[in-house]
C-alpha cells in the first residue's frame, strides 16, 4: 500500500477509483458491483430478508454446505430468506434439475486491481456446462432448497478456479476472499437450447472497505 493511499481519506480514495458502470456503495461502505446477465432470465426471484437486506454471500452459505446437500436439507442461512418455504414443485418437477455457475466478467476483472491481485484470470472463464442434480426432496422442494443447490454449485466453481494455487495457505485465503466478495442477489431460470430450465445465480461483488 502506498503512503499516499494510507494517508488519504476513504472518500478521497473512493473518488479516485475508476468504478465499473452500475457500481455503488452500500450503507456499510462496501463497493457493490452488479455482474448482470448474459441474457434476460425467464424467471427471477430476488434473495431478500425480513430485515430489508438483499443478497447473501457464498461465505455465509458454504459452511457445511455438502452436509445440507447430502441430507436434502435447505441450508440454515437459506431459511432466513423471503419466502423460504415457497414450494417450487411445479417449476422443478424432477427427478433431476440443472444448474450453471457464473463467472466474473472479464471487463470487471480488468477494471478492478483487487481482483487481479488475489485471483487468477480463470475466474473469468465460463463454466464448462450445466450441472445435473437429483431433485431432493422430490416433494415440498422449496425456494430455500433451490438457493442451497444454486449456492453449492457456485461454491464448487470457486474451488475449481482457485485450485491451481500451489501454496495451501494462499489458496485458502483466496477462496475465503472470493466467497466473501461474491453475493447471490437473485435466483434466475432460463431455457437452454435443449428446452431445459437451467437455474443460475444473479451475482454481485461486494468488496469490504478494508479491501478497496
Amino acid at each position: 500500500m502506498s503512503a499516499s493511499r494510507s494517508t488519504a481519506s476513504p472518500r478521497t480514495v473512493k473518488a479516485s477509483l475508476p468504478l465499473p458502470p452500475g457500481s455503488y456503495y452500500n450503507s456499510e461502505g462496501a463497493l457493490c458491483i452488479p455482474l448482470g446477465h448474459a441474457e434476460p432470465p425467464v424467471l427471477r426471484n430476488p434473495v431478500e430478508f425480513y430485515s430489508g437486506e438483499t443478497g447473501i454471500s457464498l461465505f455465509e452459505l458454504h459452511w457445511e454446505s455438502r452436509r445440507y446437500t447430502e441430507q436434502a436439507l435447505p441450508h440454515r442461512e437459506a431459511l432466513n430468506v423471503i419466502p423460504p418455504r415457497y414450494r417450487l414443485d411445479a417449476l422443478v418437477p424432477g427427478p433431476e434439475h440443472y444448474f450453471v455457475s457464473r463467472a466474473i466478467p472479464e471487463r470487471i476483472y480488468e477494471s478492478m486491481w483487487i481482483l487481479q491481485k488475489w485471483f487468477p484470470r480463470a475466474i473469468t472463464s465460463p463454466p464448462a456446462g450445466k450441472v445435473s442434480l437429483a431433485k431432493r426432496p422430490m416433494q415440498d422442494y422449496t425456494f430455500a432448497h433451490l438457493l442451497t443447490d444454486v449456492a453449492g454449485c457456485q461454491i464448487s466453481w470457486c474451488g475449481e478456479v482457485i485450485g491451481d494455487v500451489v501454496d495451501p495457505e494462499e489458496e485458502g485465503l483466496r477462496l475465503h476472499l472470493l466467497r466473501r466478495f461474491i453475493h447471490i442477489v437473485a435466483i434466475c431460470g432460463a431455457y437452454d437450447v435443449d428446452g431445459c430450465m437451467v437455474w443460475y445465480p444473479e451475482l454481485e461483488l461486494r468488496i469490504d472497505p478494508e479491501w478497496q
